[in-house]
């Protein structure tokens, strides 16, 4: 994510630090790559956005895929809380961003 990029992205409104539970973390947008989420149960496709989050340390990562039209970035979560038992090692979930997260130091 480059800084226009997380620019577009929608801002916490509040302290995420503050309204993370013990069993809860907060996770930042590092990553994102467009494509195609598909919902087998309904039998749907959608446009949408793969967005790769990671925890403050970069320890840990977690990937959300975010209804969105390829360039719009206005329906990512700059910042987010996640149930710990989410998160996976970020050198896993960055594969599958790579060579995108590579990139970044943090991951």
């Amino acid at each position: 994510m480059t800084e226009p990029k997380l620019a577009a992205c929608r801002q916490p409104d509040r302290n995420l630090f503050e309204l993370a539970a013990a069993d809860e973390t907060v996770v930042f947008a590092i990553a994102h790559r467009h494509g195609i989420a598909q919902n087998f149960a309904d039998e749907r496709e959608r446009a949408a956005q793969a967005v790769l989050y990671a925890t403050a340390d970069g320890e840990h990562a977690v990937e959300r895929w975010v209804d969105s039209h390829e360039g719009s970035l206005s329906e990512v979560d700059r910042a987010m809380v996640v149930q710990e038992t989410a998160l996976s090692p970020a050198d896993g979930a960055a594969k599958r961003f790579a060579p995108v997260a590579r990139r970044h130091p943090e991951v």
